[in-house]
């Protein structure tokens, strides 16, 4: 399962009319959670936004952002926290909970959390118990 636009916040969407859905998440990927970055209006190869995207993908992002910044981008965590669970399930019909624990960066007990959450732990837990 991959990220779609949907799971995208609506801060996301113009960037990727710009750029495209695919370098949209490398651009999330490698600056999610920052305040702002810089597009100049003449982008170089050695840039952040080149290096992560490509040059010609960063310089597509000039007509719009040029000498401006990209301001707030979203870290979208929920979507890919909601990705990575998928996989985790999908994963563990022919892995264990310890070699998935290894290859995601988690504890085997959040794995083993991750697959008895039917709906990607969504769900206020708290709410049953009133």
């Amino acid at each position: 399962m991959k990220l779609t636009l949907d799971d995208l916040p609506e801060s996301l969407r113009e960037v990727v009319d710009l750029i495209g859905l695919p370098a949209t998440l490398r651009l999330v990927e490698n600056f999610g959670g920052v305040i702002q970055v810089y597009v100049p209006r003449q982008i170089e190869p050695d840039h952040p936004l080149a290096t992560v995207l490509g040059l010609s993908t960063a310089r597509k992002l000039v007509p719009r952002y040029g000498a401006d910044y990209l301001r707030n981008i979203p870290r979208c965590a929920l979507g890919l926290r909601r990705i990575r669970n998928t996989e985790i399930r999908r994963r563990h019909r022919a892995e264990s909970a310890a070699k998935l624990a290894l290859v995601f960066a988690l504890t085997e007990r959040q794995i083993w959390t991750i697959l008895s959450d039917g709906d990607d732990g969504q769900q206020d837990k708290q709410t049953a118990l009133f």
